[in-house]
């Protein structure tokens, strides 16, 4: 016998279904994606000028002062696309790249 679960269609990820896809879409209701590659879901919240911190250095939580820093980066992690404005990504579709 085979199973019907097979049978329903990706809407936004490899092998997953509609239901899937608003399940995740719910965990992560403003996400983004990089508009070149579509890597997602990227969350950049708090601020629409992703120009104000990127490569600003940052201190991990919990670790001493002076210790572990590193730099915030606003760019696709997979591409390294950047731009400024938040209005240029993309609302995330639900499938990750």
């Amino acid at each position: 016998s085979s199973s019907s679960s097979s049978s329903s269609s990706s809407a936004g990820g490899e092998g997953g279904s509609a239901v899937d896809t608003h399940a995740l879409r719910s965990l992560f209701p403003n996400a983004y994606m990089c508009p070149r590659c579509g890597c997602g879901p990227i969350d950049h919240r708090a601020c629409a000028d992703l120009k104000s911190h990127h490569g600003e250095r940052v201190s991990a939580k919990g670790t001493a002062k002076g210790t572990a820093k590193g730099r915030v980066s606003n760019a696709c992690p997979q591409c390294g696309w950047f731009s400024r404005d938040l209005a240029d990504w993309e609302p995330w579709n639900g499938s990750f790249q």
